[in-house]
């Protein structure tokens, strides 16, 4: 096995070992993408965002990418999205959810 490389069913577990305790009521969903060692997150909140959703973000990638210290990520982004949209309606563009809400 290539030490370098993830997989992003590797991903998809950590983040949800990293969102336990992390979910409140404001988040819809969180979704994230994984390509040539790019990883994109994305949050989907239900009000308008403030500085504590993008701190909380930040936190939850932080502890996902620390899982994977072998690999260099080329570059890692954070979402933050107001939607008052049904998660049905959302045009996602990220591939892998993680957590959608119950609507």
């Amino acid at each position: 096995m290539n030490l370098t490389s993830i997989s992003v069913d590797q991903i998809k577990l950590a983040f949800q070992e990293a969102l336990i305790g992390e979910i409140y009521p404001a988040i819809k969903a969180i979704a994230f993408n994984y390509e040539h060692k790019k990883l994109t997150t994305r949050i989907y909140l239900d009000r308008e965002l403030s500085d504590v959703d993008y701190n909380n973000i930040s936190a939850i990638v932080t502890e996902v990418i620390a899982q994977f210290s072998h690999v260099n990520f080329n570059s890692v982004k954070e979402e933050c999205i107001y939607s008052d949209e049904p998660l049905s309606s959302l045009n996602e563009s990220i591939r892998t959810l993680v957590y959608a809400r119950k609507e």
